[in-house]
């Protein structure tokens, strides 16, 4: 089941702030995936030996937050994971396109607008899976900004032994999300989708 839309309960000032908190990480975040792809294509055509794949995780700036206490919470510094940006990159570039006037403050927000606070939402838990943190708006009844999520996923063809999609010491806190397949599970294999020790204290 589908974690409930809170962002209904924030006010007008922090959902503006925060449409535009979300607006600018998301047009950071695509644009250093653009560079990524175009040096790698320059690698390639260059052919050099030492060109190697980039690193999956990478630093990106941090759009400022406003003065306005947008976020429950604090940020940590963002460091994306590209392999999850990738196939979000579409469906992030079309939701953030949809909050564009919004975010240049041509038209008005209103938090009784369901279609603005599904866009607003969607948004967020897909940059919040890249991040693998929270971001939470202030009047939100949340984890709080910069708690851990967690998205881990297998895929195998057979499996023999043990896989899980997260599989986790302990984890304090936070969303943990796993998701596991398999095509054969043979007798002694076991598949999770999250396997842990104490996800959240108490």
């Amino acid at each position: 089941m589908a974690d409930p839309i809170t962002i209904t309960a924030v006010g007008v000032v922090v959902l503006n702030e925060g449409i535009k908190f979300l607006y600018g990480q998301v047009g950071e975040l695509l644009k250093r995936r653009r560079e990524r792809k175009e040096k790698g294509k320059a690698a390639a055509v260059a052919a050099t030996a030492q060109a190697s794949a980039a690193p999956r995780m990478e630093a990106v700036p941090a759009v400022a937050v406003p003065a306005a206490d947008v976020l429950e919470g604090q940020l940590a510094p963002p460091v994306a994971d590209f392999d999850k940006l990738e196939p979000l990159a579409d469906s992030m570039t079309a939701l953030r396109r949809d909050l564009g006037d919004y975010a240049e403050g041509l038209s008005s927000v209103d938090p009784g607008d369901t279609v603005l606070t599904t866009t607003v939402d969607t948004l967020r838990r897909q940059l919040e899976a890249v991040l693998g943190q929270r971001i939470t708006f202030k009047g939100e009844q949340r984890p709080a900004t910069g708690s851990p999520v967690v998205v881990g996923e297998v895929d195998v063809k057979m499996l023999a032994g043990e896989a899980a999609g997260v599989a986790a010491g302990r984890i304090t806190g936070g969303d943990v999300s796993g998701k596991a397949k398999a095509e054969t599970v043979e007798q002694a294999g076991k598949l999770y989708g999250v396997k842990a020790d104490e996800i959240g204290g108490t």
